[in-house]
């Protein structure tokens, strides 16, 4: 597979921002969507119509991606890629409460539990969309929509689909929020990746869509492209990553070989970044195993949009996108001291402001329970077919 798949166009629906550009300029301004521990997305119509709200974010970013891309509608030769943990869940969590406190009885119950299957979560958004082509969900913890991008660009390479939707979507819930918080993983302050004192996550909600295509079309003006990607399941533990970051580096080798791209010519690595310590310390071993000569810039953005799960991939690949399309790098908002243990180059604020040189290519690191990692490789596009985002 030697071609690239180009980005045509992307949206994204989180708790700083309700579209790209807002999204992007809360990134850059270092402005924090979390409060006491979670990002949650408070308009006026998401608390009328919570049911529907995994579905409502989904298509909003979708909404914003085709636009972009100019895709009027999607043709049977098209595919859909959706990434979730928990789905249509505000559907029926409330209505499970409710029937075990006997408010409901278990008939009035059944009517909800339908929407507890992913596969009736993307019948749901297949038919809103008119599209009834080759599409899957992927549901592999917190790097699933990162494997979902890794899995569109086989597709598109391997001519299974002309052009491949992806969409990451995730719902806070009582489900999500009860269970972080009994592992005893949230931080109620803002969280900070890869410092010496961080105490844990921000959990938080949201989506992104992203438009790929295959076939060059010579007219059109592209974002970005992707290069490679890979993912690896080391099965290590059911919530904490292998420690010293194997399936980790094993998603960034596939990733970097398929990309073909040197480990010199990355120019910035998004990292997952949880502010776990499991997460961080990992992490960063895999890191300096692959570049081990390069000391490239690595970034969270976790402590301004929190960690939205399977949708946290996609979600910070817009940022990787806006990242070479604007020639910056993002710096580590949060870290007030790094931890001694982690041997990364952590640029902090006003690096924002200090690098000049060209974004070439982006490195998109995830990791997720379950011994779960995923990585992608963004690259740059000629001046004349790019647009800006």
């Amino acid at each position: 597979m030697n071609n690239n798949t180009f980005i045509a166009g992307m949206g994204t629906y989180a708790c700083i921002g309700q579209n790209v550009e807002t999204f992007w300029n809360s990134v850059i301004s270092g402005h924090v969507g979390t409060s006491k521990g979670f990002g949650e997305i408070t308009t006026k119509s998401n608390k009328e119509n919570k049911d529907r709200f995994a579905l409502s974010m989904a298509l909003i970013s979708i909404d914003q991606a085709m636009k972009q891309a100019g895709w009027k509608e999607l043709a049977p030769s098209d595919g859909i890629i959706l990434a979730t943990t928990t789905g249509a869940i505000n559907n029926w969590e409330t209505r499970l409460y409710q029937m075990h406190h006997k408010k409901i009885n278990s008939i009035e119950f059944s009517k909800y539990l339908k929407y507890e299957p992913f596969g009736n979560f993307i019948n749901e958004l297949s038919n809103e969309l008119n599209f009834y082509g080759r599409r899957i969900v992927i549901s592999s913890a917190c790097c699933a929509s990162t494997q979902a991008i890794a899995v569109a660009h086989n597709w598109l390479q391997t001519k299974k689909v002309k052009r491949c939707l992806v969409v990451g979507v995730e719902c806070l819930s009582d489900l999500t929020k009860n269970g972080f918080s009994s592992l005893k993983l949230i931080d109620t302050d803002t969280c900070r990746p890869f410092d010496q004192n961080r105490k844990g996550i921000n959990l938080s909600e949201g989506s992104a869509a992203i438009c790929l295509e295959s076939n060059k079309t010579e007219s059109k003006q592209y974002l970005a492209q992707v290069s490679g990607g890979g993912y690896y399941s080391e099965g290590y533990h059911m919530t904490s990553p292998h420690p010293e970051g194997k399936g980790c580096f094993q998603a960034i080798k596939m990733a970097m070989k398929q990309s073909k791209i040197n480990a010199e010519d990355i120019s910035w690595i998004h990292a997952h970044g949880t502010a776990s310590i499991s997460n961080d310390l990992s992490e960063s071993k895999a890191i300096n195993k692959y570049f081990r000569d390069c000391n490239p810039a690595v970034t969270s953005t976790k402590s301004l949009h929190g960690h939205a799960l399977a949708a946290s991939g996609i979600i910070e690949s817009i940022i990787c996108i806006k990242s070479i399309l604007e020639n910056q790098y993002i710096p580590n908002w949060h870290i007030k001291q790094k931890d001694e243990n982690i041997n990364l180059n952590l640029p902090t604020p006003p690096t924002l402001n200090k690098y000049t040189n060209k974004v070439r290519h982006v490195l998109k690191t995830t990791l997720g329970f379950g011994g779960m990692n995923a990585a992608l490789v963004f690259s740059g596009v000629e001046k004349e077919q790019r647009t800006q985002g």
